[in-house]
């Protein structure tokens, strides 16, 4: 816009995607076909983003929602924005650019019914030592409710801008090619898919992450969504060679149990 400070020009775009994420919400959980209750919950997003799922959850009736997100722009600005725009909700909103590893204390182990994540677990390093991270700041029983798409493998598993460029299957090249060919586009030097926040995440480390000691899946579910093309990936995702290449999501709930 005309005479537009560059600081009000991110603001109008975090103002569009913040608005945006709202359709993107309301996809995650209508993917799930069992979620635990959050009214009366306290809840810990990891991975908040703008907060447009943190707000949502409020008004779902959660007591208490912790927000965590490593990007300190995005937690800016939601701390900004949420007392502006959702006053009511404000109160019961606590964003912080903080690690959930380094949030576990003798203080806040077993503190949280829920933690819910959406679209962070493609990114998470160390994902083991995360997951043991969620597990002990939840309660015994509590849920974590995980949605992570599109995984590493498969056909845009480099979130169609971070290696492949939107290239179907790119990851799939071997990597000293395919990080040349990102390095030609970008002029930056990559080593490894972590740089640039990709965790290589296959189902199968998915399901060893949360171990049957310690957790029991109340529901997980592969490949979730409409459309033809879809349906034949959650066919071919059966073959176990085939897997991790026509997995595209996974959704999860998992249980605490110990």
């Amino acid at each position: 816009m005309p005479n537009e400070s560059e600081e009000e020009l991110t603001w109008r775009r975090n103002l569009a995607y913040f608005a945006n994420q709202k359709g993107s919400v309301q996809t995650f959980w209508h993917r799930f076909s069992w979620r635990p209750p959050v009214e009366g919950k306290r809840v810990l997003e990891l991975g908040c983003g703008h907060g447009t799922l943190s707000v949502g959850l409020v008004q779902s009736g959660a007591s208490e929602v912790w927000a965590f997100d490593l990007d300190q722009e995005r937690i800016d600005f939601a701390q900004k924005h949420t007392p502006l725009a959702h006053p009511s909700e404000a109160p019961s909103l606590h964003f912080r650019c903080e690690d959930v590893c380094d949030h576990v204390s003798p203080e806040t182990e077993g503190t949280f019914d829920l933690i819910v994540s959406k679209d962070t677990f493609e990114h998470i390093v160390p994902l083991d030592g995360t997951v043991e991270a969620i597990r002990r700041l939840l309660k015994p029983g509590g849920y974590a409710v995980i949605g992570a798409s599109p995984l590493y493998y498969s056909p845009f598993g480099d979130h169609t801008r971070y290696l492949g460029r939107g290239r179907p299957w790119a990851t799939l090249l071997p990597e000293p090619i395919l990080f040349a060919l990102a390095e030609r586009r970008t002029g930056q030097k990559i080593r490894h898919a972590h740089e640039v926040g990709l965790n290589k995440m296959t189902p199968a480390q998915f399901r060893k992450a949360f171990p049957s000691s310690h957790w029991r899946a109340k529901s997980l579910e592969y490949n979730r969504g409409g459309g033809l093309g879809m349906k034949v990936f959650r066919i071919l995702r059966r073959i176990p060679l085939l897997e991790p290449i026509f997995t595209i999501n996974v959704y999860a709930v998992m249980e605490r149990i110990k």
